[in-house]
């Protein structure tokens, strides 16, 4: 559990580094993070349900459905605010990033964001066809 929450960390750390933000401004990359993984989850919930036997877009339409998405949203902020108010875990991701030297930071923070990007946009569009 602890390494997942210093994974955590360090992905929080290359976010703010790309958007180059200061070490106290947590807020965005928080969101941004809790964002990708609640559309990325979404995604991929919602292509394995419309493959089940069964399917019915009564499921997906309802306002439980609605309301529940919005309160994982609103935990998955939550949950990342607390891992990344944790000042030593926080950090050691921090030491672990400015260890790399310079053409390591920004190959980590490239790829990183790329790759987010790539799998967000895919699911969602991939999602959005499904439909």
């Amino acid at each position: 559990m602890n390494k997942m929450l210093e994974f955590i960390c360090r992905i929080h750390v290359i976010v703010r580094n790309f958007a180059n933000h200061k070490k106290e401004e947590r807020f965005f990359p928080v969101m941004f993070i809790s964002f990708w993984i609640n559309i990325i989850g979404q995604s991929i919930a919602f292509l394995i349900y419309v493959r089940l036997p069964g399917y019915s877009s009564d499921v997906i339409g309802s306002e439980t459905t609605k309301a529940t998405l919005i309160a994982l949203f609103f935990a998955t902020i939550l949950f990342m605010s607390r891992v990344v108010n944790n000042t030593f875990r926080y950090e050691k991701a921090e030491k672990w990033l400015e260890g790399k030297n310079k053409n390591q930071q920004f190959l980590l923070v490239f790829w990183g964001v790329i790759s987010m990007l790539a799998c967000f946009f895919s699911l969602l569009i991939w999602m959005l066809i499904e439909m």
